[in-house]
Parts: structure tokens; sequence; C-alpha cells
């Protein structure tokens, strides 16, 4: 990216509302790895700032994918899942991209470093 030079660029990072917060849910190391994720960004987006590059990362909230489908596959936990989301459901693969496309194009110009929550309301709580 550094090479082409004078263009306008974009790179996401994916990290997660548990980026932003921690949980006692036994889940330590993937919190850990996701506030590491956004400290990251940070640096980078600063880092690369004057070179035309902008650096954010998405967090999002419970997106049903493999990763997590003995869970978002189970009807009771789905639905305790779905309660604590304050729109009521679960986030699409479809929602995330296009928020992921949102950031890469010219509307987000002005936007780096930043972590953009995609997470139902669930933040709002907070």
């Amino acid at each position: 990216m550094l090479e082409q030079g004078g263009s306008s660029y974009s790179i996401v990072n994916m990290a997660s509302l548990w980026g932003l917060g921690a949980s006692n849910m036994g889940v330590s190391p993937y919190i850990a790895s996701k506030h590491a994720v956004i400290g990251l960004t940070k640096a980078a987006a600063l880092e690369n700032a004057g070179s035309g590059i902008r650096v954010n990362s998405l967090c999002p909230a419970w997106v049903p994918s493999e990763g997590n489908a003995p869970i978002v596959d189970n009807p009771e936990q789905r639905a305790q899942l779905e309660a604590y989301h304050p729109i009521g459901r679960l986030g699409t693969q479809e929602e995330i991209a296009k928020t992921v496309l949102f950031l890469c194009s010219s509307g987000a110009g002005f936007i780096t470093g930043q972590s953009i929550v995609a997470d139902g309301g669930v933040s709002a709580r907070l």
C-alpha cells in the first residue's frame, strides 16, 4: 500500500464488542486478543495517517458463524442471546459485511483509528 502512494486505502481489523469491555464468562484470552486488535488499530492508524491509509476496527456483537454455531444453533442459548441484544435479534454476516464496505468507501474517508460498533444496541447499556 505504501509503495502505491497518493491513493486512499483502508484496512478494517475485526475486533469484537468484547474488545471494548470484559466478561466473566471464562473467555479472558479472547477478550485480551480483541483489546489488542483495537490497540493495534489505533497505532497503525496513527503510523499510516499521512500515507493515505486509513485503519479502523469493527466491533460486532453476536453474529452466527461456524465458530459459534454450537452456541447459536442451540435454541435455548440463541433465545438468551437474542434477548441480550436490545434490537431483539442477532446480527447477520451481511450486515457486518456492509459495515466493512462502508469503512472502505469514500464515505468514510475522514474516519481512521476508530472502533465501529455494530452490536444491536448492546453497548448502549454500558
